[in-house]
Protein backbone atom coordinates (compact mmCIF):
# COMPACT_ATOMS: atom_id res chain seq x y z
CA UNK A 1 0.00 0.00 0.00
CA UNK A 2 1.31 3.48 -1.18
CA UNK A 3 1.27 6.15 1.43
CA UNK A 4 2.61 9.42 1.02
CA UNK A 5 6.58 9.66 2.42
CA UNK A 6 6.64 11.97 5.71
CA UNK A 7 9.97 11.51 5.91
CA UNK A 8 10.55 12.92 2.20
CA UNK A 9 8.46 15.73 3.35
CA UNK A 10 10.35 16.40 6.56
CA UNK A 11 13.83 16.72 4.27
CA UNK A 12 12.23 18.88 1.94
CA UNK A 13 10.88 21.04 4.85
CA UNK A 14 14.55 20.98 6.50
CA UNK A 15 15.75 21.96 2.66
CA UNK A 16 13.63 25.01 3.10
CA UNK A 17 14.15 25.45 6.56
CA UNK A 18 18.66 25.79 5.14
CA UNK A 19 17.58 27.72 1.94
CA UNK A 20 16.01 30.59 4.06
CA UNK A 21 18.64 30.35 6.85
CA UNK A 22 21.21 30.83 4.10
CA UNK A 23 18.79 33.80 2.40
CA UNK A 24 18.39 35.20 5.93
CA UNK A 25 22.24 35.26 6.11
CA UNK A 26 23.38 36.81 2.71
CA UNK A 27 20.51 39.49 3.65
CA UNK A 28 22.06 39.97 6.86
CA UNK A 29 25.85 40.21 5.42
CA UNK A 30 24.54 42.48 2.61
CA UNK A 31 22.51 44.42 5.19
CA UNK A 32 25.79 44.58 7.44
CA UNK A 33 27.73 45.80 4.55
CA UNK A 34 25.43 48.89 3.39
CA UNK A 35 25.37 49.85 6.96
CA UNK A 36 28.91 50.02 7.63
CA UNK A 37 29.52 51.64 4.26
CA UNK A 38 27.24 54.10 4.71
CA UNK A 39 28.42 54.89 8.31
CA UNK A 40 31.75 54.95 6.70
CA UNK A 41 30.24 57.53 4.52
CA UNK A 42 29.27 59.60 7.32
CA UNK A 43 32.55 59.38 9.04
CA UNK A 44 34.10 60.55 6.19
CA UNK A 45 31.56 63.77 5.54
CA UNK A 46 32.12 64.42 9.41
CA UNK A 47 35.80 64.33 9.09
CA UNK A 48 35.96 66.12 5.76
CA UNK A 49 33.76 68.85 7.31
CA UNK A 50 36.01 69.20 10.17
CA UNK A 51 39.30 69.28 8.01
CA UNK A 52 37.57 72.16 5.49
CA UNK A 53 36.38 74.04 8.62
CA UNK A 54 40.07 73.56 10.39
CA UNK A 55 41.64 74.57 7.15
CA UNK A 56 39.41 77.84 6.83
CA UNK A 57 40.30 78.50 10.67
CA UNK A 58 44.39 77.64 9.72
CA UNK A 59 44.21 80.48 7.13
CA UNK A 60 42.83 82.61 8.66
CA UNK A 61 44.75 82.44 11.61
CA UNK A 62 47.53 82.44 10.10
CA UNK A 63 47.16 85.70 7.95
CA UNK A 64 45.03 87.26 11.07
CA UNK A 65 48.22 86.22 13.07
CA UNK A 66 50.64 87.92 10.41
CA UNK A 67 48.69 90.64 10.61
CA UNK A 68 48.97 91.13 14.02
CA UNK A 69 52.72 91.17 13.78
CA UNK A 70 53.50 93.27 10.62
CA UNK A 71 50.99 95.88 12.32
CA UNK A 72 53.29 95.59 15.84
CA UNK A 73 56.54 95.62 13.73
CA UNK A 74 55.55 98.21 11.46
CA UNK A 75 54.79 100.61 14.63
CA UNK A 76 57.82 99.44 16.57
CA UNK A 77 59.67 100.52 13.23
CA UNK A 78 58.10 103.87 12.46
CA UNK A 79 58.52 104.76 16.30
CA UNK A 80 62.39 103.89 16.03
CA UNK A 81 62.28 106.01 12.71
CA UNK A 82 61.04 108.95 14.26
CA UNK A 83 63.42 108.65 17.15
CA UNK A 84 66.45 108.43 15.15
CA UNK A 85 65.65 111.25 13.57
CA UNK A 86 65.80 113.08 16.54
CA UNK A 87 68.42 111.90 18.19
CA UNK A 88 70.74 108.50 16.44
CA UNK A 89 71.00 105.13 18.64
CA UNK A 90 73.96 104.19 19.94
CA UNK A 91 74.11 100.50 20.09
CA UNK A 92 73.50 100.05 23.40
CA UNK A 93 70.35 102.15 23.61
CA UNK A 94 69.02 100.35 20.73
CA UNK A 95 69.61 97.14 22.88
CA UNK A 96 67.72 98.40 25.63
CA UNK A 97 64.81 99.50 23.56
CA UNK A 98 64.63 96.32 21.55
CA UNK A 99 64.48 94.18 24.96
CA UNK A 100 62.16 96.51 26.50
CA UNK A 101 59.91 96.13 23.66
CA UNK A 102 59.94 92.49 23.42
CA UNK A 103 61.83 91.92 19.82
CA UNK A 104 64.21 90.12 18.67
CA UNK A 105 66.54 92.47 17.40
CA UNK A 106 66.28 95.88 15.28
CA UNK A 107 69.03 97.14 12.48
CA UNK A 108 69.20 100.99 11.76
CA UNK A 109 70.79 101.38 7.99
CA UNK A 110 72.01 105.05 7.36
CA UNK A 111 72.37 104.84 3.84
CA UNK A 112 73.59 109.19 3.88
CA UNK A 113 77.07 107.63 5.89
CA UNK A 114 76.80 103.99 5.42
CA UNK A 115 76.08 103.03 9.05
CA UNK A 116 74.65 100.15 10.20
CA UNK A 117 73.15 100.08 13.87
CA UNK A 118 72.03 96.98 15.80
CA UNK A 119 70.57 95.76 19.05
CA UNK A 120 72.61 92.48 18.69
CA UNK A 121 75.15 91.85 15.90
CA UNK A 122 74.21 88.47 14.04
CA UNK A 123 70.75 88.78 15.32
CA UNK A 124 69.68 87.70 12.12
CA UNK A 125 71.44 85.66 9.48
CA UNK A 126 70.61 87.73 6.24
CA UNK A 127 72.79 90.51 5.52
CA UNK A 128 71.01 93.57 6.22
CA UNK A 129 71.79 96.25 3.81
CA UNK A 130 70.70 93.91 1.19
CA UNK A 131 67.36 92.99 2.71
CA UNK A 132 66.42 96.93 2.47
CA UNK A 133 67.32 96.86 -0.78
CA UNK A 134 65.23 93.84 -1.91
CA UNK A 135 63.00 93.05 0.95
CA UNK A 136 59.64 95.16 2.20
CA UNK A 137 56.87 94.20 4.37
CA UNK A 138 56.73 90.92 6.77
CA UNK A 139 59.14 88.30 5.92
CA UNK A 140 58.94 84.45 7.97
CA UNK A 141 62.60 83.45 8.62
CA UNK A 142 61.40 79.93 8.94
CA UNK A 143 64.62 78.43 9.88
CA UNK A 144 65.15 81.18 12.61
CA UNK A 145 61.69 81.30 13.60
CA UNK A 146 61.21 85.12 13.41
CA UNK A 147 59.44 87.36 11.75
CA UNK A 148 61.29 89.93 10.18
CA UNK A 149 59.48 93.51 9.25
CA UNK A 150 61.59 95.47 6.73
CA UNK A 151 60.42 99.41 6.90
CA UNK A 152 62.37 100.34 3.66
CA UNK A 153 64.14 103.87 2.50
CA UNK A 154 62.67 106.67 2.76
CA UNK A 155 63.79 110.55 2.47
CA UNK A 156 65.32 110.44 5.28
CA UNK A 157 67.63 107.66 3.99
CA UNK A 158 66.88 105.23 6.30
CA UNK A 159 65.88 101.63 6.81
CA UNK A 160 64.95 100.08 9.56
CA UNK A 161 64.47 96.23 10.17
CA UNK A 162 62.74 94.71 12.97
CA UNK A 163 62.21 91.55 14.18
CA UNK A 164 60.35 89.13 16.55
CA UNK A 165 60.31 85.61 17.92
CA UNK A 166 57.58 83.91 15.48
CA UNK A 167 57.86 80.16 18.09
CA UNK A 168 54.99 80.64 19.36
CA UNK A 169 53.08 81.89 16.76
CA UNK A 170 54.58 78.67 14.31
CA UNK A 171 53.54 76.31 16.95
CA UNK A 172 49.81 77.78 16.95
CA UNK A 173 49.64 77.23 13.27
CA UNK A 174 50.45 73.99 13.32
CA UNK A 175 48.57 72.76 16.01
CA UNK A 176 45.47 74.13 13.90
CA UNK A 177 47.27 73.08 10.17
CA UNK A 178 45.12 70.67 7.77
CA UNK A 179 48.35 67.90 8.88
CA UNK A 180 47.52 68.25 12.11
CA UNK A 181 44.29 67.66 11.95
CA UNK A 182 44.68 64.39 10.23
CA UNK A 183 47.00 62.80 12.45
CA UNK A 184 44.90 63.78 15.22
CA UNK A 185 41.81 62.31 13.04
CA UNK A 186 44.06 59.27 11.88
CA UNK A 187 44.43 58.33 15.76
CA UNK A 188 40.35 58.07 16.26
CA UNK A 189 39.24 54.59 17.31
CA UNK A 190 38.61 52.61 13.83
CA UNK A 191 40.19 55.09 11.79
CA UNK A 192 43.39 53.66 10.01
CA UNK A 193 44.55 56.89 8.01
CA UNK A 194 43.29 60.13 6.81
CA UNK A 195 45.61 61.72 3.76
CA UNK A 196 44.40 64.88 1.58
CA UNK A 197 45.37 64.16 -1.79
CA UNK A 198 44.76 66.65 -4.82
CA UNK A 199 41.88 65.44 -7.24
CA UNK A 200 44.42 64.33 -10.41
CA UNK A 201 46.25 62.50 -7.81
CA UNK A 202 43.29 60.64 -6.06
CA UNK A 203 42.12 59.69 -9.68
CA UNK A 204 45.50 58.74 -10.66
CA UNK A 205 45.97 56.19 -7.67
CA UNK A 206 42.42 54.98 -8.18
CA UNK A 207 42.30 54.13 -12.46
CA UNK A 208 46.13 54.69 -12.97
CA UNK A 209 46.01 58.18 -15.56
CA UNK A 210 44.08 60.46 -13.76
CA UNK A 211 40.45 62.42 -13.91
CA UNK A 212 38.29 62.60 -16.71
CA UNK A 213 36.43 65.78 -17.23
CA UNK A 214 33.51 64.75 -14.95
CA UNK A 215 35.50 62.63 -12.65
CA UNK A 216 33.11 62.68 -9.23
CA UNK A 217 34.69 61.77 -5.70
CA UNK A 218 31.30 62.39 -3.77
CA UNK A 219 30.31 58.41 -3.74
CA UNK A 220 33.65 56.55 -3.88
CA UNK A 221 33.66 53.99 -1.14
CA UNK A 222 35.80 50.74 -1.98
CA UNK A 223 36.66 47.78 0.61
CA UNK A 224 39.71 47.24 0.37
CA UNK A 225 42.41 44.30 1.78
CA UNK A 226 45.59 45.84 3.00
CA UNK A 227 49.09 45.05 4.77
CA UNK A 228 47.04 46.61 7.88
CA UNK A 229 43.83 44.43 7.73
CA UNK A 230 40.57 45.52 5.57
CA UNK A 231 39.79 49.03 5.09
CA UNK A 232 37.17 50.69 3.75
CA UNK A 233 37.92 53.70 1.95
CA UNK A 234 35.80 57.00 1.15
CA UNK A 235 36.82 59.79 -0.85
CA UNK A 236 34.99 62.89 -0.15
CA UNK A 237 35.91 66.62 -1.46
CA UNK A 238 37.10 68.95 0.97
CA UNK A 239 37.65 71.70 -2.10
CA UNK A 240 37.40 71.87 -5.41
CA UNK A 241 40.91 70.73 -6.08
CA UNK A 242 41.56 68.56 -2.50
CA UNK A 243 40.18 64.92 -1.78
CA UNK A 244 39.99 63.40 1.64
CA UNK A 245 40.70 59.93 1.64
CA UNK A 246 39.76 58.63 4.81
CA UNK A 247 40.53 54.60 5.28
CA UNK A 248 38.13 53.19 8.22
CA UNK A 249 38.96 49.62 9.84
CA UNK A 250 36.48 47.07 8.44
CA UNK A 251 37.69 44.36 11.32
CA UNK A 252 34.86 44.54 12.72
CA UNK A 253 33.05 44.09 10.10
CA UNK A 254 34.60 41.07 8.77
CA UNK A 255 34.22 39.80 12.02
CA UNK A 256 30.60 40.76 12.14
CA UNK A 257 30.26 38.91 8.19
CA UNK A 258 32.35 35.59 10.03
CA UNK A 259 30.03 35.46 12.60
CA UNK A 260 27.05 35.75 10.47
CA UNK A 261 28.79 32.27 8.76
CA UNK A 262 29.46 30.65 12.18
CA UNK A 263 26.02 30.88 13.08
CA UNK A 264 24.74 29.57 10.00
CA UNK A 265 27.15 27.04 9.79
CA UNK A 266 26.38 25.85 13.40
CA UNK A 267 22.48 26.46 12.50
CA UNK A 268 23.20 23.93 9.27
CA UNK A 269 25.04 21.46 11.87
CA UNK A 270 22.00 21.33 13.82
CA UNK A 271 19.71 21.55 11.37
CA UNK A 272 20.83 18.61 9.72
CA UNK A 273 21.83 16.37 12.85
CA UNK A 274 18.15 17.38 14.16
CA UNK A 275 16.84 17.18 10.70
CA UNK A 276 18.31 13.52 9.93
CA UNK A 277 16.99 12.35 13.25
CA UNK A 278 13.20 13.24 12.82
CA UNK A 279 14.10 12.17 9.25
CA UNK A 280 14.60 8.25 10.35
CA UNK A 281 12.27 8.42 12.85
CA UNK A 282 9.78 8.98 10.41
CA UNK A 283 11.04 6.92 7.46
CA UNK A 284 11.12 3.79 10.75
CA UNK A 285 7.77 4.69 12.05
CA UNK A 286 6.36 4.87 8.49
CA UNK A 287 7.93 1.99 7.54
CA UNK A 288 6.71 -0.01 11.00
CA UNK A 289 3.26 1.46 9.58
CA UNK A 290 2.86 0.36 6.48
CA UNK A 291 4.55 -3.11 7.99
CA UNK A 292 1.64 -3.46 10.40
CA UNK A 293 -0.75 -2.54 7.95
CA UNK A 294 0.15 -4.95 5.38
CA UNK A 295 0.02 -7.30 7.88
CA UNK A 296 -3.22 -6.24 8.99
CA UNK A 297 -4.46 -6.86 5.53
CA UNK A 298 -2.67 -10.09 5.21
CA UNK A 299 -4.46 -11.18 8.54
CA UNK A 300 -7.93 -10.02 7.27
CA UNK A 301 -7.33 -11.72 3.57
CA UNK A 302 -5.91 -14.77 5.92
CA UNK A 303 -9.78 -14.84 7.99
CA UNK A 304 -11.71 -14.10 4.92
CA UNK A 305 -9.81 -17.19 2.98
CA UNK A 306 -10.25 -19.55 5.91
CA UNK A 307 -14.01 -18.27 6.37
CA UNK A 308 -14.15 -19.42 2.53
CA UNK A 309 -12.16 -22.53 3.15
CA UNK A 310 -14.44 -23.28 6.10
CA UNK A 311 -17.03 -23.32 3.85
CA UNK A 312 -15.65 -25.01 1.48
CA UNK A 313 -14.80 -27.92 3.88
CA UNK A 314 -17.39 -28.10 5.41
CA UNK A 315 -19.12 -28.75 1.58
CA UNK A 316 -16.70 -31.71 0.95
CA UNK A 317 -16.58 -33.14 4.39
CA UNK A 318 -20.27 -33.72 3.04
CA UNK A 319 -20.16 -34.66 -0.75
CA UNK A 320 -16.65 -36.47 -0.67
CA UNK A 321 -16.82 -37.68 2.86
CA UNK A 322 -19.99 -40.20 2.08
CA UNK A 323 -19.44 -41.59 -1.33
CA UNK A 324 -15.48 -41.83 0.06
CA UNK A 325 -17.27 -44.39 3.07
CA UNK A 326 -19.49 -46.17 0.78
CA UNK A 327 -16.47 -46.88 -1.57
CA UNK A 328 -14.29 -48.20 1.37
CA UNK A 329 -16.77 -50.02 2.78
CA UNK A 330 -17.71 -51.65 -0.44
CA UNK A 331 -13.58 -52.39 -1.32
CA UNK A 332 -13.83 -53.96 2.31
CA UNK A 333 -16.13 -56.51 1.61
CA UNK A 334 -14.43 -57.39 -1.72
CA UNK A 335 -11.30 -57.93 -0.08
CA UNK A 336 -13.47 -59.98 2.53
CA UNK A 337 -15.06 -61.84 0.03
CA UNK A 338 -11.43 -62.48 -2.38
CA UNK A 339 -11.19 -65.81 -2.74
CA UNK A 340 -12.83 -66.42 -6.50
CA UNK A 341 -10.22 -62.57 -7.64
CA UNK A 342 -7.32 -63.04 -9.16
CA UNK A 343 -3.86 -62.25 -7.28
CA UNK A 344 -3.75 -58.18 -9.47
CA UNK A 345 -7.25 -57.85 -8.80
CA UNK A 346 -6.64 -58.22 -5.35
CA UNK A 347 -3.35 -56.31 -5.51
CA UNK A 348 -5.79 -53.20 -7.23
CA UNK A 349 -8.53 -53.56 -4.52
CA UNK A 350 -5.61 -52.63 -1.83
CA UNK A 351 -4.16 -50.15 -3.47
CA UNK A 352 -7.93 -48.30 -4.01
CA UNK A 353 -7.95 -48.97 -0.27
CA UNK A 354 -5.09 -47.16 0.27
CA UNK A 355 -5.74 -44.23 -2.12
CA UNK A 356 -9.15 -43.56 -0.70
CA UNK A 357 -7.54 -43.66 2.88
CA UNK A 358 -5.05 -41.24 2.32
CA UNK A 359 -7.91 -39.09 0.42
CA UNK A 360 -9.74 -39.51 3.62
CA UNK A 361 -6.38 -37.94 5.05
CA UNK A 362 -6.53 -35.06 3.31
CA UNK A 363 -10.14 -34.31 3.59
CA UNK A 364 -9.73 -34.57 7.73
CA UNK A 365 -6.74 -32.34 7.19
CA UNK A 366 -8.56 -29.62 5.50
CA UNK A 367 -11.62 -29.84 7.61
CA UNK A 368 -8.45 -29.88 10.91
CA UNK A 369 -6.89 -26.75 9.13
CA UNK A 370 -10.32 -25.10 8.37
CA UNK A 371 -12.08 -25.02 11.66
CA UNK A 372 -11.78 -23.13 14.37
CA UNK A 373 -9.52 -23.72 17.42
CA UNK A 374 -10.75 -24.10 20.47
CA UNK A 375 -8.45 -24.06 23.37
CA UNK A 376 -8.71 -25.88 26.42
CA UNK A 377 -5.87 -23.48 28.41
CA UNK A 378 -3.69 -25.12 31.62
CA UNK A 379 -0.47 -24.62 32.85
CA UNK A 380 1.53 -27.50 31.13
CA UNK A 381 4.88 -28.59 30.51
CA UNK A 382 6.42 -28.97 27.22
CA UNK A 383 9.26 -31.01 27.58
CA UNK A 384 7.11 -34.15 28.20
CA UNK A 385 4.65 -32.70 25.44
CA UNK A 386 7.36 -32.65 23.05
CA UNK A 387 8.63 -36.16 24.13
CA UNK A 388 5.39 -37.43 23.60
CA UNK A 389 5.15 -35.84 20.07
CA UNK A 390 8.29 -37.19 19.20
CA UNK A 391 7.31 -41.10 19.55
CA UNK A 392 4.28 -40.58 18.09
CA UNK A 393 6.19 -38.94 14.90
CA UNK A 394 8.54 -41.91 15.02
CA UNK A 395 5.79 -44.89 15.33
CA UNK A 396 3.79 -43.13 12.80
CA UNK A 397 7.17 -43.20 10.11
CA UNK A 398 9.06 -45.72 11.40
CA UNK A 399 11.98 -43.37 12.15
CA UNK A 400 13.97 -45.93 14.00
CA UNK A 401 17.15 -44.90 11.81
CA UNK A 402 16.91 -41.23 13.08
CA UNK A 403 19.30 -39.94 15.92
CA UNK A 404 17.57 -37.50 18.25
CA UNK A 405 19.10 -34.74 20.10
CA UNK A 406 17.16 -32.52 23.05
CA UNK A 407 18.96 -30.05 25.19
CA UNK A 408 16.64 -28.62 27.33
CA UNK A 409 17.83 -25.74 30.01
CA UNK A 410 13.89 -25.02 30.92
CA UNK A 411 11.07 -27.45 31.49
CA UNK A 412 8.58 -24.60 29.43
CA UNK A 413 6.10 -24.42 31.69
CA UNK A 414 3.22 -22.16 29.95
CA UNK A 415 -0.23 -21.74 29.58
CA UNK A 416 -1.54 -23.87 27.00
CA UNK A 417 -3.90 -26.83 24.94
CA UNK A 418 -2.00 -30.12 25.35
CA UNK A 419 -3.36 -31.98 22.54
CA UNK A 420 -3.13 -28.57 20.07
CA UNK A 421 0.44 -28.36 21.37
CA UNK A 422 1.46 -32.19 20.88
CA UNK A 423 -0.03 -32.01 17.56
CA UNK A 424 2.21 -29.01 16.68
CA UNK A 425 5.10 -30.82 17.38
CA UNK A 426 4.40 -34.24 15.74
CA UNK A 427 3.48 -32.21 12.62
CA UNK A 428 7.13 -30.79 12.94
CA UNK A 429 8.49 -33.94 13.87
CA UNK A 430 6.92 -35.76 11.04
CA UNK A 431 7.88 -33.43 8.63
CA UNK A 432 11.76 -34.10 10.01
CA UNK A 433 11.27 -37.68 9.85
CA UNK A 434 10.36 -37.02 5.90
CA UNK A 435 13.37 -34.86 5.14
CA UNK A 436 15.24 -37.44 5.81
CA UNK A 437 14.47 -40.84 4.41
CA UNK A 438 17.85 -42.41 4.42
CA UNK A 439 18.30 -41.60 8.50
CA UNK A 440 19.87 -38.54 10.71
CA UNK A 441 19.42 -36.28 12.74
CA UNK A 442 16.90 -33.99 14.78
CA UNK A 443 17.65 -31.48 17.19
CA UNK A 444 15.37 -30.33 20.07
CA UNK A 445 16.30 -27.14 21.95
CA UNK A 446 14.31 -25.41 25.17
CA UNK A 447 15.12 -22.43 26.91
CA UNK A 448 13.60 -19.49 28.58
CA UNK A 449 13.85 -15.99 27.47
CA UNK A 450 12.05 -13.90 29.93
CA UNK A 451 8.32 -14.47 30.23
CA UNK A 452 8.75 -16.72 26.70
CA UNK A 453 10.02 -20.15 25.74
CA UNK A 454 11.49 -20.62 22.72
CA UNK A 455 12.19 -23.81 20.68
CA UNK A 456 13.89 -24.75 18.07
CA UNK A 457 13.54 -27.97 16.12
CA UNK A 458 16.48 -29.13 13.54
CA UNK A 459 17.24 -31.27 10.80
CA UNK A 460 20.05 -31.96 8.32
CA UNK A 461 17.79 -33.39 5.48
CA UNK A 462 16.19 -31.60 2.24
CA UNK A 463 16.84 -27.87 2.19
CA UNK A 464 14.62 -25.17 0.86
CA UNK A 465 15.25 -22.29 -0.77
CA UNK A 466 15.09 -19.03 -0.31
CA UNK A 467 11.50 -18.36 -2.23
CA UNK A 468 10.04 -21.78 -0.71
CA UNK A 469 10.60 -20.28 2.92
CA UNK A 470 8.71 -18.00 2.39
CA UNK A 471 5.79 -19.68 1.20
CA UNK A 472 6.17 -23.01 3.76
CA UNK A 473 3.34 -22.02 5.87
CA UNK A 474 0.92 -21.17 3.60
CA UNK A 475 -1.78 -23.87 3.11
CA UNK A 476 -1.41 -26.50 -0.02
CA UNK A 477 2.38 -25.48 0.10
CA UNK A 478 4.90 -28.59 -0.13
CA UNK A 479 8.19 -29.10 -1.17
CA UNK A 480 7.34 -33.16 -0.89
CA UNK A 481 6.10 -35.15 -4.33
CA UNK A 482 3.39 -36.91 -1.83
CA UNK A 483 1.69 -34.08 1.27
CA UNK A 484 -1.36 -32.11 1.96
CA UNK A 485 0.95 -28.99 2.24
CA UNK A 486 -1.34 -28.54 5.09
CA UNK A 487 1.26 -29.77 8.13
CA UNK A 488 2.55 -26.40 8.78
CA UNK A 489 -0.24 -24.24 7.97
CA UNK A 490 -1.62 -25.82 10.48
CA UNK A 491 1.21 -25.20 12.85
CA UNK A 492 1.36 -21.47 12.50
CA UNK A 493 -2.07 -21.75 13.02
CA UNK A 494 -1.73 -23.74 16.44
CA UNK A 495 1.30 -21.35 17.82
CA UNK A 496 -1.16 -17.84 17.25
CA UNK A 497 -3.84 -19.32 18.63
CA UNK A 498 -1.03 -19.27 21.86
CA UNK A 499 0.00 -15.76 21.15
CA UNK A 500 3.05 -17.26 19.58
CA UNK A 501 5.35 -16.96 16.70
CA UNK A 502 7.00 -19.41 14.32
CA UNK A 503 9.85 -19.14 11.79
CA UNK A 504 11.86 -20.77 9.40
CA UNK A 505 15.50 -20.47 8.56
CA UNK A 506 18.27 -22.31 7.02
CA UNK A 507 21.49 -22.05 9.37
CA UNK A 508 25.14 -24.01 8.91
CA UNK A 509 23.45 -25.97 6.28
CA UNK A 510 20.77 -27.11 8.88
CA UNK A 511 16.85 -26.48 8.54
CA UNK A 512 15.91 -24.96 11.89
CA UNK A 513 12.53 -23.91 12.37
CA UNK A 514 11.69 -21.69 15.69
CA UNK A 515 8.87 -21.61 18.18
CA UNK A 516 8.66 -18.82 20.90
CA UNK A 517 5.36 -18.74 22.88
CA UNK A 518 4.57 -16.36 25.83
CA UNK A 519 4.71 -18.52 29.97
CA UNK A 520 1.08 -17.12 30.29
CA UNK A 521 2.06 -15.39 33.63
CA UNK A 522 0.36 -12.82 35.43
CA UNK A 523 -2.22 -13.55 33.26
Amino acid sequence: MELPSLWKANVCAFSVIFLVAVSVALWQTHYVNKIFLQEAQDHARLAAQIARINAENAVMAKRTSQQIVATFLKSQARFIRYLQNVEPFTPEEIWAFAKESGLSGVSIVDGNNGTITESREGWISEPVKRLCDKKRGLILLSNEKLFVFVSPWQKDGLCIVTGIDASNILEIQRKISLENTLRQIARLSGVKYARVFSKEEACRQKNGWGCPENCDHKKSTRLLNTVQGPVVQVEFPISMDKILVLGMDASTLEKKQRNIWALLIIFSVLLFVSGGAVTWLLYKHQKNYIQRLNEYEKRLLMEKHEASLGRSAATIAHEVRNPLNAVSMGIQRLLLERKGLSESNQEMLVLMKREIERTEAIVSGLLEYARPSRMDKREVSLKPIIREALVSAQERKNARNIAVKMKAKDEGRILGDKQLLRQLFENLFVNCFEAQPGGGEVGIEIERQGDRIKILVSNRGKLPGEDELKKLFEPYFTTKTKGTGLGLAICQKIVKAHGGKIGARVQDDTFVVEITLPTGEGK
